[in-house]
């Protein structure tokens, strides 16, 4: 009797265990909101399917149109607004119990400098283009809303911008814009609230929190000019996530969060590691220059993803650098599933053999190309240029403002989806019946080169698809052929210096048409014994630089100078010590010269001074 006495006692304790452990259970997968005891499970199945018109209020998805819509028994009033409707400073504006209809008639945002406060509303957001008319929260500017949703009334995507010295407040917001963060701004997310926020590479001074996200989707841009590495967390997991050594005295603190996603953003300078992520993560990559007139730079990059599949490619170790802007990404171990490289200026850009969400060029006299590829959606900007040849698209290509042409050749559906072009302002898409760039195009492989004191020779890369001629403009250096047609290797013979100081020389290559290129050719001086500093030794940071450039490893007292490409001297200073701070901010956009010289070495050193306020998937 004793040993049934304890085996009963026994089974009634493994029995309690089991219970208590299933109440544990129910409590992890419970979270309350407000009174009420909420099964996060909803939140985990297909994106949106809980807004389903089961509460009062919540809109409902017209499957026909694929957008959602308010319910047919729903009698709130109804609002209308454009790109007109603003909030001053100082002003506090309540929508409260509305159906409100964003009707965009022209390319231009809804400005936020007072306090607009959103309660118990439904926004739907009927644009004409992507990013038509977007919230701008501007500085000083608050967005407060409560128990609201917001969603495309159309198939253009939409966009909400939070700038610095904004307020964002969502307490039980659910919806679908894109939203992004610059300078410093006070973000609060909770009871269950969609975020869909970008960090973009300027962040600082900020405090984000973020409590029981139903849907989390970040794409995060480190600071440019820095180095990053990353392990992400897995995705379709509700996480604590903390990322507070990102951004200068930003906190990001996210808890209990329901991660659909997150992204990595490469800007200029940026040399980012991604590690041990087999459940992948998509890729922006910002390129931008704003050179001389006739300073441009080339980038190619190559096998971004899987463009045959769409659950991305595994990397075990793989590494992609733009040399011409000192970016770069390391993947080890880990799934790339998209990218989107995105170009502002004087860039060209070549893209091969990838998967591609919204690859853009904005603005400049750059060009973009992309080769056997699969595209969601490709859009050209500001009379700017593209050429796609084999390529696949998803949704859409979209060409706008006057002068703006894409070229295309073999551009074909995916599957039995079929995709839209967008002419707008002025844009223009043309059919190719061959393939080739269909425009007099020029590249050179370099913009500078230095070479040595003694008689030396050395070679540039010219790319083009018509005559051109080069030409040297000093008498001891020569160039191998001084015209010719198409690709071509060009060599540049220098006789010895016979002086005690380095010199120069400019190299113009000319196609008729196209914008000039010139290379610079910088030649040391001649060996006198004395112990010089290698140009190399002489360090310039950051490069390129916004506001203060460090100058290190020169002596005491040398001359510091700084020249446009046109010889004009724009600042000397004397140095006081082997490390020196110079304020470039009141320069242009562009490339210069700054000349180190002591009573023993003349170097010379070229600089990009450019900012941007950069802007993903605007």
């Amino acid at each position: 009797m004793k040993n049934i006495f304890r085996i009963s006692s026994v089974i009634k304790l493994i029995l309690l265990i089991i219970f208590i452990h299933s109440c544990r259970k129910d409590d992890d997968n419970t979270i309350k909101d407000g009174d009420q005891n909420v099964d996060r499970k909803i939140y985990e199945g297909k994106l949106f399917e809980f807004v389903n018109g089961s509460k009062p209020g919540m809109p409902i998805r017209d499957n026909n149109k694929n957008i959602f819509v308010p319910q047919a028994n729903d009698t709130r009033e109804i609002m209308v607004i454009d790109q007109t409707f603003s909030v001053a400073a100082g002003q506090n504006y309540l929508i409260e119990n509305k159906i409100v209809y964003v009707r965009p008639t022209a390319r231009s945002d809804i400005n936020i400098f007072g306090t607009l406060k959103i309660r118990n509303s439904f926004l739907s957001w009927q644009q004409t283009e992507h990013q038509q008319t977007r919230f701008r929260i501007k500085q000083g500017g608050i967005l407060d809303i409560k128990d609201s949703y917001s969603f495309w009334g159309s198939q253009y995507w939409v966009n909400w911008d939070y700038e610095n010295g904004s307020t964002i407040i969502l307490d039980n917001f659910v919806g679908d814009p894109w939203t992004s963060m610059s300078g410093s701004v006070n973000y609060t997310s909770k009871n269950f609230s969609t975020v869909y926020l970008t960090f973009l590479s300027n962040v600082f001074n900020s405090n984000v929190n973020i409590t029981d996200a139903h849907n989390l989707y970040l794409e995060i841009y480190p600071p440019e000019n820095s180095t990053f590495d990353i392990t992400f967390p897995e995705k379709r997991k509700w996480v604590d996530w903390t990322l507070n050594n990102i951004w200068n005295n930003t906190n990001v603190n996210i808890t209990t969060s329901y991660l659909l996603d997150r992204d990595l953003g490469i800007s200029n300078g940026t040399k980012a590691t991604v590690r041990d992520t087999p459940s992948g993560f998509g890729l922006g990559w910002a390129i931008y220059y704003y050179g001389g007139p006739y300073d441009f730079i080339t980038c190619e990059i190559s096998e971004l993803g899987d463009p045959d599949n769409n659950k991305g490619k595994f990397y075990t170790d793989r590494t992609w650098e733009i040399p011409s802007n000192n970016s770069s990404l390391h993947i080890i171990n880990s799934t790339l599933l998209k990218a989107w490289p995105v170009t502002w200026g004087q860039v060209h850009l070549i893209v091969k053999n990838s998967n591609l969400a919204d690859p853009r060029i904005f603005s400049g006299s750059g060009t973009y190309e992309i080769y056997n590829s699969t595209i969601d959606h490709f859009a050209a900007y500001s009379g700017t240029k593209a050429y796609l040849e084999n390529c696949r698209i998803r949704n859409d290509i979209e060409i706008k403002d006057y002068n703006t042409i894409v070229y295309g050749f073999n551009v074909t559906k995916i599957d039995n989806n079929d995709f839209s072009i967008m002419e707008l302002n002025g844009g223009r898409y043309q059919v190719l019946n061959s393939p080739g760039i269909p425009w007099p195009f020029l590249y050179i492989s370099t913009n500078i080169l230095s070479i040595a004191a003694a008689n030396c020779t050395k070679t540039f890369e010219i790319k083009s698809n018509t005559n051109w001629s080069v030409v040297s403009n000093q008498s001891w250096l020569t160039v191998s052929s001084g015209t010719g047609t198409n690709n071509s290797t060009i060599s540049l013979t220098a006789t010895a210096n016979p002086t005690g100081s380095p010199r120069s020389a400019i190299i113009t290559v000319t196609v008729t048409g196209v914008t000039i290129q010139k290379l610079t050719i910088n030649q040391e001086a001649v060996t006198t014994g004395i112990n010089e500093i290698s140009n190399n030794s002489v360090s310039l940071f950051p490069n390129p630089v916004t506001n203060e450039l460090t100058i290190n490893n020169i002596r005491k007292n040398s001359i510091i100078a700084i020249y446009d490409l046109n010889g004009r001297l724009l600042i000397n200073k004397i140095a006081k010590s082997t490390i020196e701070k110079i304020d470039v901010s009141s320069l242009s956009n562009g490339v210069y010269l700054i000349k180190v010289t002591d009573k023993k070495t003349n170097k010379t050193n070229k600089f990009v001074k450019q900012y941007i306020d950069l802007k993903s998937r605007n």
